[in-house]
């Protein structure tokens, strides 16, 4: 899939990585927002993603934007895995504009997780949940939700692991 130059779509990828082994076994990996990156202070502060996720730049194929998403937030050393499944196609509106967010699930090894070395965008731990933990999840529209202290997604992120733990 490429995209094409279209000022009123927006497409990105998200690819959430499930542990195989180990002490998160059959949890998924997020990553949390820092406050800021560098000295820029960043939009939606302390809030949980999937483990990697970005948009795709003009004319990038969905396969090219995933591995040079995983690059540029899980670092070099880091393999994307082979055996990626797309689970998800989300379609929602964002300030008038389509937003359409390919999601997808691959499995990982406690070892490969090891490789991971998160950018200076996100929290230095990743946030392990767990089919479990969806009740505790907070979406950015509940106005009581706190990011610094609980796990908060945007909607159309929640609803994803959502589907995602519907399918494992």
């Amino acid at each position: 899939m490429k995209k094409e130059a279209n000022k009123n779509k927006i497409e990105s990828v998200a690819v959430w990585l499930i542990i195989e082994n180990g002490k998160n076994a059959s949890k998924v990996a997020l990553q949390k927002r820092s406050e800021k990156d560098g000295k820029k202070v960043q939009s939606f502060p302390f809030i949980c993603q999937p483990t990697f996720n970005g948009k795709l730049e003009i004319g990038e194929s969905v396969e090219n934007a995933m591995q040079r998403e995983a690059m540029e937030e899980l670092g070099k050393n880091f393999k994307l895995p082979n055996d990626l499944g797309l689970f998800d196609t989300a379609k929602y509106e964002f300030k008038g504009i389509l937003a359409v967010s390919y999601n997808f699930y691959a499995k990982i090894s406690e070892k490969d997780l090891q490789t991971i070395k998160l950018h200076s965008a996100a929290m230095s731990e990743l946030v392990f949940v767990g089919k479990d933990d969806l009740s505790k999840i907070k979406t950015t529209e509940d106005k009581n939700a706190n990011p610094k202290k609980e796990i908060v997604m945007f909607k159309d992120q929640y609803l994803a692991i959502k589907k995602l733990f519907s399918i494992l």
